[in-house]
């Protein structure tokens, strides 16, 4: 008795190729599958970095727009603490920011009448 090794001659012809054959198109298949599967996994990350990437550059223009606007602002204020118009700049900014008016002028205040 030999019981380690298949005897050829009881394994029919065509039984051994057909099962090979099977198992190469099943092979093929499932490489396929996974292929396809990567390149939407590949397709979802390159979508969500584009978004991600619009949404730092959208971010990205607004601290610009801030930044100018501040440097706009420093400017001025380098501009009047320089000079005699310091005086004006005060004025001025109590009278716009803090809501304070001169002694020798009149406010008026307009009261809306309720009818609207």
């Amino acid at each position: 008795m030999n019981y380690g090794k298949a005897n050829p001659q009881k394994l029919k012809q065509g039984s051994s190729k057909t099962y090979k054959s099977r198992s190469g198109f099943a092979f093929k298949i499932m490489l396929i599958f996974l292929f396809a599967l990567f390149f939407l996994f590949l397709t979802y990350e390159v979508m969500n970095n584009r978004a991600q990437v619009k949404r730092y550059n959208e971010s990205l223009v607004i601290a610009q727009e801030e930044l100018r606007r501040y440097n706009i602002e420093n400017e001025q204020l380098m501009r009047y603490s320089k000079g005699d118009n310091l005086d004006d700049y005060l004025d001025r900014f109590a009278r716009d920011e803090m809501g304070y008016f001169d002694a020798q002028e009149r406010v008026f205040r307009i009261v809306p009448d309720g009818s609207e």
